[in-house]
């Protein structure tokens, strides 16, 4: 019995590799994989990708079975919108940061234009506490970015 089951899941395997829209489905997975990817493993995927699309392998045609095309369509909606929802928290973030690095900005730019005027320099203090609030700052972009990339990662595995 084991070997027609073993038999059988090969069969389904190979139709759904030899499907037309095997090309969609691995292309729609790879696309929730680089949400929050490090940059290198986003290029690695990009390029799987790519030969994806470049595939030349042998096709059915769709119709051939309905039921098979219709869990395909599905599933390829299914992690196309997952994927939406996947970069929802990583845009949110990126924002955020983006925003704060603008504010950051805007604070050191004011700050070092109205405190270095000639007779209005800074005490040792005030530098002290800017220096330590940036890298405070600085700490805790750097924490929120990995925590919400790690969450990203682990949620798309």
């Amino acid at each position: 019995m084991e070997v027609g089951g073993l038999e059988m899941s090969d069969l389904i395997k190979d139709q759904i590799a030899n499907h037309p829209l095997c090309p969609n489905l691995v292309s729609a997975y790879i696309q929730c994989r680089k949400v929050g990817a490090p940059l290198e493993m986003a290029s690695l995927l990009e390029e799987i990708s790519k030969q994806n699309r470049h595939s030349t392998s042998s096709r059915c045609e769709i119709g051939a079975d309905p039921e098979l095309d219709e869990f395909m369509e599905s599933y390829c909606e299914v992690l196309h919108r997952y994927k939406e929802e996947l970069s929802k928290p990583f845009d949110e973030a990126t924002t955020f940061l983006s925003n704060i690095e603008s504010e950051l900005s805007s604070l050191c730019n004011e700050t070092l234009t109205t405190s270095f005027k000639p007779g209005n320099c800074p005490s040792g203090n005030q530098l002290a506490l800017a220096a330590y609030f940036i890298l405070f700052m600085i700490n805790l972009l750097t924490s929120v970015t990995g925590f919400v990339t790690r969450k990203l990662v682990y949620s798309a595995v």
